[in-house]
């Protein structure tokens, strides 16, 4: 091996330890909401029940699987997801490295898992903490364009275009958005090989059955196909549907772009200008290297915007895209080399000190303040320890609100199958919301979580608010609140409350606790 190759090994190498640094500023913040629904799913999922039937998730199963093998190798963490998370990001950097031409410029090369390394970590609401879907999509997405390149180089085309197909089929079972890049790569496919078009894209077809299909048969042999089905997308088109006309959503997309783009503009602007230089005046071809990252950026943003609620995470499936245009744009001063190392080097540690106090400063529940107030992480880890301490093995707990990680740190079991609320609040259907009234009066929790945060609950429509009435009620009759968490300005506020302590369901962001005092009847069902 030669000195120059082991010097690039060496470069790519410290771009990874540089990147795994940037994450251990996130090592001890506690899990968030989304996590806690993984989570509590492949639990229920490992202990022999099945997602969407014992566990609602919308989410299809790739990621509960990355969950459930998480806790299969570290049993005891409860965010070893977020390790797995990290591995999926060290190999995203080394099919960036991969995807990029290999006539560039190493400093071009380097820069694709460089800007990676550093925006896909950026303290921005939950983008770089969470092990989130979206980290995972990127490991499939990644594969699938370097197939696809391949594919249009190689003399066995339909191989590749198979494999291809394989790894798109993956990340539609990641992610359901991913459906606009697997129309972006197959009309790539279709527009570059126009010589066997229909076989190219029949083994493409093929390859993206394959996951999805070894999945509905493995669910349609547990029995819970139809749940499968409902949750994953019947009921997301329900929830999708709904959001966009949700009275709140002008208010969400003013928080976006009033406070979230800036600080995506902040952290990442010399990547921005990178990637336009590197579009600046070119004339794509069909064959251009700038086609695919530009399709792949453009369809990864339509999948984000589909999202409709614009959470930061959702646009972390668009940074390896805008990596290798980003990387392009610096190898367009390859004429002068130092100058682009420096740009290179400048752009690539420029998001890192834009948010210098998150990455190195800031303790972790000022961290966490600062990421998510007022969503709970330290206050419902703290929770669930305090369940846990005070209950059985074998007692349930039920959580009206989003914090299903409550049940993941409490290790007790859910008392109904919905581990979130917000089905039962937001998009209900007639009938649900008595079915889960009818299903709590049968399991009778010891413990009962009682989310205050308008965000955790989202209540929508007459039967959303029929829920939430028909819970206050229960919980007024049954149950005595025995202490609260209120999320707080930067710190950590311990349990207070006592028995009989007067019920103010509108108390500012709050964690509410109640224990079962007498056995219920059966809790009104309207």
């Amino acid at each position: 091996m030669t000195g120059k190759r082991l010097l690039l090994l060496a470069a790519l190498a410290l771009i990874a330890l540089w990147h795994l640094s940037l994450r251990r500023a996130y090592s001890e913040l506690p899990l968030m909401r989304d996590e806690g629904e993984y989570a509590m799913a492949a639990r229920i999922w490992s202990q022999g029940g099945l997602p969407y039937r014992d566990a609602f998730s919308q989410k299809p199963p790739v990621i509960l699987l990355v969950y459930r093998a998480a806790f299969a190798l570290w049993p005891e963490r409860e965010n070893g997801a977020r390790r797995l998370a990290a591995a999926a990001s060290l190999l995203i950097m080394m099919l960036l490295l991969a995807l990029t031409p290999r006539n560039w410029r190493w400093s071009a090369r380097l820069a694709a898992p460089a800007f990676f390394a550093s925006s896909s970590t950026l303290p921005i609401g939950s983008l770089g903490m969470a092990a989130n879907t979206e980290i995972f999509l990127c490991l499939w997405v990644c594969a699938a364009a370097l197939s696809l390149s391949r594919m249009i180089e190689s003399r066995h085309q339909a191989r590749w275009a198979l494999l291809c197909g394989l790894f798109l089929g993956g990340a539609l079972m990641t992610k359901q958005t991913a459906i606009w890049t697997v129309a972006a790569f197959s009309a790539l496919a279709c527009w570059q090989l126009r010589a066997c078009r229909m076989r190219i894209l029949a083994a493409l077809g093929l390859g993206a059955a394959l996951i999805p299909g070894l999945f509905a048969a493995y669910f349609a042999y547990r029995g819970g196909l139809d749940s499968f089905v409902q949750a994953c997308f019947l009921r997301n088109l329900d929830y999708s549907g709904l959001l966009a006309v949700h009275p709140g959503l002008g208010g969400h997309l003013s928080w976006f772009f009033g406070s979230v783009v800036p600080l995506f503009l902040r952290a990442d602007w010399p990547s921005y200008a990178l990637a336009l230089w590197a579009l600046w005046g070119v004339k794509v071809s069909s064959r251009d290297f700038l086609l695919l990252p530009t399709l792949w950026l453009g369809s990864s943003l339509v999948g984000a915007f589909t999202g409709l609620l614009l959470f930061p995470y959702y646009f972390l499936q668009a940074f390896p895209a805008l990596a290798l245009l980003a990387s392009a744009g610096i190898e367009r001063w390859s004429g002068r080399p130092r100058l682009a190392l420096i740009m290179a080097t400048g752009a690539a540690l420029y998001p890192v000190f834009a948010h210098f106090r998150a990455y190195f400063s800031d303790i972790p529940p000022i961290l966490a303040f600062r990421l998510l107030y007022p969503n709970p992480l330290f206050e419902a880890a703290h929770l669930g320890h305090v369940i846990r301490s005070r209950s059985d093995a074998g007692d349930l707990i039920y959580v009206y609100g989003s914090e299903a990680q409550v049940y993941v740190y409490a290790r007790r079991d859910p008392a109904t199958p919905h581990v979130m609320a917000y089905p039962l609040t937001l998009f209900p259907r007639q009938g649900d919301w008595q079915a889960e009234m009818a299903r709590l009066a049968l399991a009778k929790p010891r413990y009962v979580v009682y989310s205050t945060q308008l965000g955790s609950t989202i209540v929508s429509g007459p039967l959303g608010e029929a829920f939430q009435e028909a819970v206050r009620s229960w919980l007024e009759r049954d149950y005595a609140l025995i202490g609260f968490i209120e999320m707080g300005k930067g710190e950590f506020l311990p349990m207070r409350g006592s028995p009989g302590e007067y019920l103010d369901w509108d108390r500012p962001p709050s964690l509410l606790l109640f224990e079962r005092i007498r056995a219920s009847s059966s809790p009104s069902s309207g």
